[in-house]
């Protein structure tokens, strides 16, 4: 929702759903996601793997991940949100309803939990994508991306797949 919402132009495939300490620790897991990624390509076309950082460093992190899925062949992205998620939600708190921006707002564990405190409730695989729509249709991304690091990098490889794209 989130990528298409601001990127129409891109035709964005249904997403593969991976187990995030999975991928990262097995390149089994790796080539495994890679190939179904290719098979649903049909070989043209960009990877874009969105990772919670967790409490690992995305300047560290990311480009290992990039060089070794680079190997596949594939454009592949790598974007990892600092440090989850539901920090871009956070980042356009006061866009989206849930009340004023939380200070060092890139640094919070548990942003999930924080999502749902303000909510009432929160459920990742049912309120995601209707945040995620909400966020696109209220917010400047440009706003967005002053105010998240993680959220303009996400911004920024999506440039890159458009630029690609558009060749």
């Amino acid at each position: 929702m989130l990528i298409r919402g601001y990127f129409s132009k891109l035709d964005v495939l249904r997403p593969l759903r991976v187990s995030r300490n999975r991928f990262i620790k097995s390149p089994d897991e790796q080539g495994r996601y890679l190939e179904l990624a290719r098979r649903n390509l049909g070989g043209v076309g960009a990877v874009l793997v969105l990772l919670d950082a967790d409490d690992d460093c995305p300047a560290q992190l990311a480009p290992s991940l990039v060089q070794g899925l680079s190997k596949s062949g594939l454009d592949c992205f790598v974007v990892l949100a600092k440090c989850e998620f539901e920090t871009w939600f956070l980042a356009a708190a006061d866009c989206l309803g849930l009340g004023g921006l939380p200070a060092d707002l890139e640094e919070i564990r548990g942003a999930k939990e924080e999502v749902k405190r303000r909510l009432g409730k929160y459920s990742e695989t049912v309120d995601q994508a209707k945040l995620a729509g909400k966020l696109v249709k209220n917010c400047d991304p440009g706003v967005l991306r002053g105010r998240s690091a993680s959220f303009d990098k996400l911004w920024r490889e999506l440039e890159k797949i458009a630029r690609l794209a558009d060749a």
